[in-house]
């Protein structure tokens, strides 16, 4: 995280992840359990390297990483092997329905690029033509993403990760239904306004993951004013695009191991009430892990598990409250932050 007293802008020092959820303390604590059930990442869609908030798991995490650009999936092999994963590899291809012909096209912006073709007529709203100008097209032949993991020897994975502008669902169809069934948990970016000619959108992606037995947990939304203007003194915007976090909810035919990996990464990820209920209900199950892993989670959700709170909570509680007070007046007081596009990761200056 970067300091927020040398950067230009407050907004450039906004942390990757969530620090509330104190993911370094959370892999910290899980380290022997997680050097023997290591982490399974898929990233679809690479661009830019491996998402912030996943570099302090980076020891315990088996590594797929697929992005069709041949030039930015170059880049990123020269890259991952310094980083220390468990193991990685990088695929420069093109995900989707089996043997189908697209073009690739590459974006001013190149985090814009999609599979897809960018739709004039809404990206004028917000004044973004752009970011969006299609500069030039690869032509590609797409694979699916189960066929992709099963020659790597992956056909039981525990994170998937896609940001491919608008081609998510496409993709999601193409795991087989024991891919799905194992995976744990999904990040995956997704449109509420088509932003892309023939996008799947949001809705479309959820009823598809709730039908397989995952459930939203977190949405990250990023918000665009119309015109692209700094509105003032005061305009909302519109919510164009986020990344949905989904958890895996049926979890009944998943072995101990895969339970004991979805309760670490619910505490990874700061969803810590769903990790202890997860430990709760599967108790039993736990126990036929090694007996100092089960002991790692007791100790962990042992706070969870206490009646009333400790004096310094109730003290920390208490000078909350007024600096809260402190707080409210200032932002009442403030209105709003004056950007033109917004994002919960902001959620320092919100």
């Amino acid at each position: 995280m970067r300091s927020i007293w040398t950067t230009r802008t407050i907004e450039a020092a906004i942390p990757a992840t969530n620090l509330s959820a104190r993911p370094r303390r959370v892999v910290a604590h899980f380290k022997g359990l997680l050097g023997g059930f290591p982490i399974t990442v898929v990233d679809v869609g690479s661009r830019g390297g491996i998402p912030g908030e996943l570099t302090c798991l980076v020891p315990h995490i088996n590594l797929v990483s697929i992005e069709p650009d041949p030039d930015e999936a170059a880049r990123l092999n020269e890259g991952l092997s310094a980083l220390g994963f468990r193991s990685a590899v990088v695929l420069p291809t093109a995900v989707g329905p089996s043997s189908r012909q697209l073009a690739l096209h590459i974006t001013r912006d190149p985090g814009k690029s999609s599979l897809l073709e960018p739709n004039e007529t809404v990206i004028r709203r917000y004044a973004q033509e752009e970011e969006y100008e299609v500069i030039r097209r690869v032509p590609v032949t797409l694979r699916g993403l189960g066929d992709i993991l099963a020659e790597q020897g992956r056909d039981e994975i525990d994170v998937l990760k896609l940001d491919v502008q608008g081609f998510e669902l496409e993709i999601l169809k193409t795991l087989s239904d024991q891919q799905l069934d194992t995976l744990l948990m999904i990040e995956v970016e997704c449109q509420f306004v088509e932003l892309y000619k023939g996008a799947s959108l949001f809705r479309h992606i959820d009823d598809y993951l709730s039908a397989r037995g995952f459930e939203l947990f977190h949405l990250c939304r990023i918000v665009s004013n119309y015109l692209g203007r700094r509105w003032g003194p005061y305009g909302r915007g519109q919510l164009q695009f986020g990344d949905a976090y989904y958890l895996r909810t049926r979890v009944e035919p998943l072995p101990a191991s895969q339970i004991a990996k979805l309760i670490v990464l619910s505490a990874f990820y700061g969803f810590n009430d769903y990790g202890y209920y997860q430990f709760t209900r599967h108790r039993a199950r736990l126990r036929e892990l090694d007996g100092s892993l089960f002991r790692r989670f007791r100790e962990y959700f042992a706070p969870f598990s206490a009646t009333s709170p400790s004096m310094r909570r109730r003290l920390a509680t208490g000078l909350r409250l007024v600096l809260d007070r402190f707080l409210f007046a200032y932002l009442a007081w403030r209105r709003w932050n004056g950007l033109k596009t917004d994002t919960d990761r902001a959620y320092p200056i919100r």
